[in-house]
C-alpha cells in the first residue's frame, strides 16, 4: 500500500506488482496509513492536521481525529490487553503518544 501527496491510496499486489485498487480522498498530503480491517483504513493528513478514517469500499470518511499533535507522523494499531483494539499515534517533534479507543461494529461507528 502507498499514500501519496495528491490524495490517492494505492493497494498493489507485492509479487505481481499489480495495482489492485486505487482509492481517491478528497485529501491531500496522505503520509502515514493503517488498515483497522478489511474495510477501514486510517491515514494522516497533514493539510487538516488530523487522522482520517475511511470506509475502503465507497471512499466515504467515517471520522476525523484531531489531538494536541501540530501534525501526525505515525500511527498504528494495537491491541491493548484492557481495551482492545486502538490506534497509537505520535506527532512531529516532542508531541506526546496518543492512544484512540474504538468502537467499530457494523452497528455503531463510533471513535
Amino acid at each position: 500500500m502507498e499514500s501519496s501527496k495528491n490524495g490517492f491510496l494505492r493497494v498493489w499486489n507485492f509479487d505481481s506488482k499489480e495495482l489492485l485498487l486505487k482509492i481517491k480522498t478528497e485529501y491531500n498530503n496522505i503520509f502515514n496509513f493503517c488498515e483497522w480491517d478489511n474495510n477501514f483504513i486510517f491515514f494522516t493528513c497533514e493539510e487538516n492536521n488530523s487522522i482520517i478514517l475511511i470506509n475502503l469500499f465507497d471512499n466515504k470518511t467515517i471520522t476525523k481525529l484531531t489531538g494536541k499533535n501540530n501534525n501526525f507522523y505515525f500511527i498504528q494499531k494495537i491491541k491493548h490487553p484492557e481495551y482492545g483494539d486502538c490506534l497509537i499515534s505520535q506527532g512531529k517533534g516532542l508531541n506526546n503518544i496518543m492512544i484512540w479507543g474504538a468502537n467499530l461494529s457494523d452497528s455503531s461507528k463510533n471513535f
